[in-house]
C-alpha cells in the first residue's frame, strides 16, 4: 500500500485520472460501463490526451459500444497504432469486412510488428474462407517474432485451415509450447483440430475428419 502510495505521487494528473478511471474494470467482476464512462469525464479534462482515449475504445469493444469505439478511435488513428487495431476491430464486429481489412492493412503497413493487427487480419481472412491470406499474413508476423508462441499458434490454426498435414500442425504447436505463452490469448490445440474438422467436414472428408475427432477427445 506504501508502495502504491509513493507511485501514485509521482504520477502526473492525467496519469492519476487514467489509472483510477480503469479501476472498475480491474474489479472482480469487472465493470467496463462504470470505467467506460469514468474515462469520458476524464476526457472532458484532457480532451487530447491519445491513452484516455485508446482506454475508453478499450472499455467501448468490452461491452459492445461499436459505434461510439468506431467513432472515438478514428480520432486517434493518425497518431497511433493501436487506434487503427481497435477501428478495425470495431468495423469487424460490424461486419464491414471489407472496410476492417483495408484498415488492418494500413496499421500492418504503417507498423508491421503490431500483432493486434496482425491477428485480427488473419482471423477475418480465415472467416471469409480466404485460408492462403491468413496464413501469408501470421507469417510475416512469425518472421518478425520469431520467438512469439502467440504467432506460432496463430500460424497452426491457419496452416490447419489452409489444409496442412497434421504433423506440421504439430510440430508447429510443439515448438510454440517449447516458448511458452498464454493459454487464454492464443489458440489452443483443441482450437486448431477442431478448425481442421469443420474443413475437413465441409469437404466431406469424413474419415479424416474422424481422425481428427479422436486426437481432440484424447
Amino acid at each position: 500500500f506504501l508502495a502504491a502510495q509513493r507511485l501514485a505521487r509521482r504520477l502526473s494528473e492525467r496519469e492519476r485520472a487514467l489509472v483510477g478511471a480503469i479501476g472498475p474494470a480491474l474489479t472482480v467482476p469487472p465493470d467496463f460501463h462504470s470505467a467506460a464512462s469514468a474515462l469520458r469525464a476524464a476526457l472532458d479534462r484532457y480532451p487530447d490526451d491519445t491513452r484516455l482515449r485508446l482506454a475508453l475504445v478499450a472499455m467501448l469493444l468490452r461491452v459492445g459500444a461499436l459505434r461510439d469505439a468506431e467513432l472515438e478511435s478514428r480520432k486517434e488513428v493518425e497518431k497511433a497504432p493501436l487506434a487503427e487495431a481497435y477501428l478495425g476491430l470495431a468495423l469487424s464486429s460490424k461486419d464491414s469486412d471489407d472496410e476492417a481489412r483495408a484498415v488492418f492493412g494500413s496499421c500492418l503497413s504503417r507498423s508491421p510488428g503490431a500483432s493486434l493487427c496482425s491477428s485480427a487480419l488473419a482471423y477475418l481472412d480465415l472467416n471469409e474462407g480466404r485460408c492462403a491470406e491468413a496464413s501469408r499474413t501470421v507469417r510475416r508476423e512469425v518472421s518478425l517474432f520469431p520467438n512469439s508462441p502467440a504467432a506460432h499458434r496463430r500460424l497452426a490454426v491457419a496452416m490447419a485451415a489452409e489444409g496442412a498435414p497434421p504433423e506440421s500442425v504439430f510440430t508447429l504447436l510443439t515448438k510454440a509450447n517449447q516458448f511458452g505463452g498464454d493459454a487464454v490469448t492464443s489458440p489452443s490445440p483443441h482450437q486448431v483440430l477442431s478448425v481442421q474438422i469443420q474443413r475437413l467436414l465441409f469437404e466431406g472428408r469424413l474419415t479424416e475428419a474422424g481422425h481428427f475427432r479422436d486426437q481432440l477427445r484424447q
